[in-house]
């Protein structure tokens, strides 16, 4: 996640929540609440799919990233529809610096002859695939009236379907290794699993098969973003 996804997770974790302060960003762990006399950290993790697939470079996170924030950028300031939009881009794009901009027009021009005519309502799992410039395989999208301002983002192996215990074990287990550095600096530390920022997040209901596997975080949440959804699994 960037650190916009992680403020946007957190506010609807503040307000589904009803009974938490609002928070700070902080660091290790990702946010600090003051409530009732204590410190309470909260540390955020991504529900992502387990992958072998080799780590693309960090130049190539690099060039998508500009791509997807120069788009956002561009989309926002002529429309005022609120879209989330996942970008499934080609891996080897070769795109000198000075042509991210134009391409990311291409995406937004796209994006505005799509949505000309759909009303403004929350809409999941939309996508194009037709008529996108070279570099750009699909455009997955929801259009969401809910968010102040649109969210691009990669895909990147986020999730992309129903999950098991096992991934959220997998999920808790990855961020239990910092336990011991979280309770250097607050009281309590919570964990907060997001499911949601992805162009086919698993929209269903939660049904909690099987136990969870942790002994250092004080509350465990699962916040699915797109339906707005936040559930105590701890």
């Amino acid at each position: 996640m960037n650190s916009k996804e992680e403020a946007f997770a957190f506010k609807i974790f503040i307000e589904l929540h009803g009974k938490l302060s609002n928070g700070e960003k902080s660091e290790s762990p990702d946010f600090f609440i003051n409530q009732d006399g204590k410190k309470i950290g909260v540390e955020l993790t991504e529900l992502m799919e387990k992958s072998d697939m080799p780590i693309p470079s960090s130049a190539k996170y690099s060039l998508e990233d500009k791509i997807a924030k120069s788009a956002q950028r561009q989309f926002d300031l002529v429309s005022n529809k609120k879209l989330m939009v996942n970008l499934q881009i080609v891996d080897n794009l070769k795109l000198p610096l000075n042509k991210v901009n134009h391409l990311a027009s291409q995406i937004v021009e796209v994006l505005l002859k799509t949505i000309k005519d759909s009303p403004n309502v929350l809409t999941h799992n939309l996508e194009i695939t037709e008529s996108l410039p070279n570099g750009i395989l699909n455009i997955y999208y929801d259009i969401t009236p809910f968010l102040h301002e649109s969210l691009f983002s990669v895909m990147r192996g986020k999730w992309t379907g129903s999950f098991t215990m096992n991934d959220l074990n997998r999920a808790i287990s990855k961020k239990e290794t910092y336990i011991s550095l979280y309770r250097k600096k607050v009281d309590l530390v919570y964990l907060l699993i997001i499911e949601g920022f992805s162009f086919s997040s698993y929209l269903g209901p939660f049904e909690m098969i099987g136990s969870i596997i942790s002994n250092g975080f004080d509350k465990i949440y699962l916040l699915k973003v797109m339906s707005r959804q936040l559930f105590e699994i701890k």
